[in-house]
């Protein structure tokens, strides 16, 4: 049984022991040592990790100082504080595994966080499988490189799931019979990132017997980890084993139950290429060499279009040659050729051979051009191989360098940005994009040095200016060998600042004012640009860290187009954000792109997040009315509930009811004004005139969470009448309103204080004279809650009587009476929804099918 099968629903001593922690010796210490290992634990995280870890135990976050929230911990049970030491233990060593696997796997959690404490107990909490995977991930991290193959068959991860939890028997008798025999093995545990890589870990017994303990001499079966991935996505397995005979073995297998053939994939990376040449060939159909060629491409599909919401795009053509379709495509605009792996797929013919020749786009950036050689003889496979490179200037099954092409070095800048090490940097490109951000102070450079015995095992790391042992501490007497090695980190404040200045030097766009706001306790910068054309707005938030689902519904509601930029991330790790009104990008687009590029695609992204204006506001309304009916009739209301969320959500909903609606945020914070207006324009006919009547509201919102009620006392009073002055005094106002003025200020709230209401009439009556009669309004979120279902319900009836709805709405909205009720909009809609007022004829497109069906 793998663990994953026998802790799906348990912990116990065997699982943490099996996962490499001490479970035993924190187990047996006293209450007080569990207390003094837990405060040395706490002592060495900032305040802000502090204040995160409490919110898992619920700890009041509004303590005073790192002292208070410290000893709050005490307070917790003896299984949460060894929860705490377990898992802190856990997480040593495995803080960039940890961190991939966390923001994949809880990507649309409600809550996230961004502490390596913090994300392990949020693991473990929502399964402590979670923590067995992380364990196999990070053994994969910390094993070399291995060769990699290509499967002639897709498959599913529900197909490949099988092998550990139906197959593991099968598996490791294959493994058993292979080696002659001679080994043992099991299917220790198996784990799964992005739905697309599925990675098995075996464990092979090299060894049984007894082994030195303090209390008594224990059976040791010392094990060796055999490993290998499945990538569903782009149909590759890899292996890493330290034996030939046990890749052989999983080779076997997996070709065997799969019915598949495996290629192998060179390991070397070619770079010795010309982008303009490739380009020529893939757009132009120029061949690279001039050497003659029977091999001929009949089909190739691209990743995107320059279309409307860029669609993937394939050109085919029956027994003739493609290269003048895409010249003409390409010249049209329709499509690009900015990287490889623009490509998705190429069929090519080679006498009688056919065979569709695909892209995988591996990690960290590069590409595979990947085509299932089986059936084909080895001569014919050769010429294929000689003839393809000759014609496109690059291998087949081979890793494509990407970075010289721009978007190459986007993924390159992405994927440095997300390491800590230059262990990985191999290209002489990557190697210079490395120093460029050093020198631009984007990356902190650290050198340190590693000391290691190679008699007991200690290891250590050292800043380079530190002083060094050179003989093992540890009193094994073994000289120390020492390895220097290069560490950076990202300067975020210079990442925004650099941001900053690239959105700056946009000639179409100005740069406002930048905003915070604090979304569930975080606080989120919003840099807030305006076309210097359209005057519409687009905001732009940096982040660190992939960000939690309910932030971005909290973004989507704002109704304002949006452009998340990922520090560290890569572009197909974040596809998931491009949602409604928000597009994500990676800082690799800005870096590289720079000054005129970046331009076009800040429009382009504009341009798109516009063109989803109408899907994103009825969803974004539809939110809105699930968070604001938890506030109806009730001050009980979750915490994490603020006054901003309240606004944003009255404003979705009366967006979508009504398009000539604005809500005063962000960018007028200082000014004066209320939470928004919106208006009502509809035709009125008398006898042969046609009327145009337009009327004007504001409004404010209030939420409270006061058992009596939102108290609108004399502050309010003045407030509020200082915005319906400045407004009825707006010349623009004065032109579009028939009254030339404010028709009403609405007060919107989950629960008034009735008795502000004949206080806060009065005080409009007597100030504002006679010279206006602009009237407060009150609606809870009650009433507004059921006026909005009303809407949705009866839309396709409202949407044929406009003018009718909104005639009937301006009623409502200017009645004698100042509070609105649920009986007030029933007998208003009442009205509005009699079909014999209908405004516009609807063909009855059932009675029309039953009478084509009766014929």
């Amino acid at each position: 049984m793998t663990l994953n099968r026998e802790y799906i629903d348990k912990t116990d001593s065997k699982f943490w022991r099996e996962i490499g922690v001490k479970f035993d010796a924190f187990n047996e210490l006293t209450d007080a040592r569990l207390d003094n290992e837990l405060l040395v634990i706490l002592s060495t995280l900032s305040l802000e990790a502090l204040i995160e870890l409490g919110t898992l135990f619920k700890i009041d976050n509004e303590l005073n100082g790192k002292g208070e929230i410290q000893d709050s911990f005490k307070s917790l049970t003896k299984e949460q504080k060894l929860q705490i030491l377990l898992c802190r233990d856990f997480q040593l060593r495995k803080k960039k595994t940890l961190r991939n696997f966390y923001n994949d796997r809880l990507q649309k959690a409600e809550t996230k966080f961004v502490h390596t404490i913090s994300q392990v107990l949020h693991l473990f909490y929502e399964s402590q499988t979670n923590l067995i995977e992380v364990l196999a991930w990070y053994l994969w991290d910390n094993k070399g490189s291995d060769e990699q193959f290509t499967m002639s068959e897709k498959i599913t991860m529900e197909q490949a799931l099988k092998i550990p939890r139906e197959g593991k028997d099968k598996l490791v008798n294959s493994l058993y019979k292979k080696t002659g025999r001679k080994n043992n093995y099991k299917v220790h545990s198996y784990a799964t990132l992005r739905n697309e890589n599925l990675l098995v870990v075996l464990y092979r017994q090299i060894n049984d017997a007894p082994r030195p303990d303090f209390e008594e001499a224990i059976r040791n079966k010392e094990v060796a980890p055999v490993l290998f991935t499945i990538n569903i996505s782009d149909g590759t397995i890899q292996v890493k084993s330290s034996t030939k005979l046990e890749k052989e073995a999983i080779k076997e297998f997996v070709s065997d139950v799969f019915d598949c053939k495996l290629t192998l994939v060179s390991s070397d990376l070619f770079t010795e290429y010309s982008p303009e040449k490739i380009k020529a060939a893939l757009i132009h159909g120029t061949p690279v060499s001039d050497a003659g060629s029977i091999l001929k491409i009949h089909k190739i599909s691209f990743r995107g279009s320059q279309l409307k919401n860029s669609p993937n795009l394939t050109l085919a053509l029956k027994n003739i040659e493609i290269w003048p379709s895409v010249e003409h495509a390409y010249e049209k605009g329709i499509i690009e050729m900015e990287s490889l792996k623009d490509i998705s797929s190429l069929h090519l013919t080679y006498g009688d051979v056919n065979r569709t020749i695909r892209t995988v786009m591996k990690d960290d950036g590069n590409i595979i051009f990947l085509m299932d050689d089986s059936g084909i003889a080895n001569h014919t496979k050769l010429s294929i191989d000689i003839e393809f490179k000759n014609r496109f200037g690059f291998p087949l099954n081979t890793v494509i360098s990407n970075e010289k092409f721009d978007d190459g070095k986007v993924d390159k800048v992405d994927l440095i940005m997300s390491k800590i090490s230059t262990d990985d940097f191999y290209t002489d490109e990557t190697k210079q994009l490395y120093r460029h951000l050093i020198d631009e102070n984007i990356l902190n450079s650290i050198n340190r040095r590693e000391i290691s015995c190679g008699t007991c095992g200690y290891k250590e790391v050292f800043e380079q200016s530190s002083s060094i042992p050179t003989v093992c501490p540890e009193e094994c007497g073994t000289a120390l060998k020492e390895k220097m090695f290069e560490n950076y980190s990202v300067n975020k404040k210079e990442v925004y600042s650099y941001i900053k200045r690239t959105l700056k030097s946009l000639t179409d766009w100005s740069v406002l004012q930048d905003s915070e706001l604090s979304l569930y306790d975080e606080k989120y910068k919003f840099i807030n640009l305006s076309n210097q054309t359209s005057n519409k707005k687009l905001q732009v938030i940096v982040a660190e860290n992939s960000l939690p689902s309910r932030v971005i519904r909290r973004i989507e509601k704002m109704l304002t187009p949006t452009m998340i930029i990922f520090i560290g991330e890569q572009e197909k790790n974040i596809e998931n954000y491009n949602t409604n009104c928000i597009y994500p990008v990676t800082f690799g687009n800005i870096y590289i792109k720079q000054e005129r590029e970046f331009s076009f695609l800040v429009d382009k992204i504009h341009d798109l997040l516009d063109r989803r204006t109408k899907t994103f506001l009825s969803d974004a309304a539809n939110k809105a009315l699930e968070s604001i009916m938890k506030t109806a009739g009730t001050v009980d209301i979750d915490k994490k509930y603020k006054d901003k969320e309240f606004e944003d959500d009255v404003f979705a909903i009366f967006k979508d009811m009504f398009s000539n609606c604005e809500k005063w945020g962000k960018e007028m914070s200082g000014k004066a004004v209320p939470e928004g207006i919106f208006a009502m324009s509809w035709t009125r006919t008398n006898g042969n005139n046609t009327d145009v009547e337009s009327y004007v509201f504001s409004y404010d919102c209030k939420l409270t969470k006061k058992e009596k009620g939102y108290d609108l006392g004399k502050d309010e009073q003045r407030k509020a009448l200082d915005y319906v002055v400045d407004l009825n005094r707006n010349s623009f106002v004065n032109r579009f309103s028939r009254r030339n003025q404010l028709s009403a200020h609405i007060f919107i709230s989950n629960r008034f204080d009735e008795n502000n209401f004949s206080t806060m009439q009065e005080h409009f009556y007597k100030m504002l004279g006679n010279d206006y009669d602009t009237r407060p309004i009150f609606l809870d979120s009650e009433t507004l809650v059921h006026m909005y279902n009303l809407y949705l319900e009866n839309f396709e009836v409202i949407r044929d009587s406009p003018n009718v709805f909104k005639k009937n709405l301006f009623k409502l909205f200017t009645s004698e009476g100042c509070q609105l009720t649920v009986d007030d909009i029933n007998k208003s809609f009442n009205i509005i929804l009699k079909r014999e007022q209908a405004e516009i004829n609807v063909l009855s497109t059932d009675l029309v099918r039953e009478e084509i069906l009766d014929i």
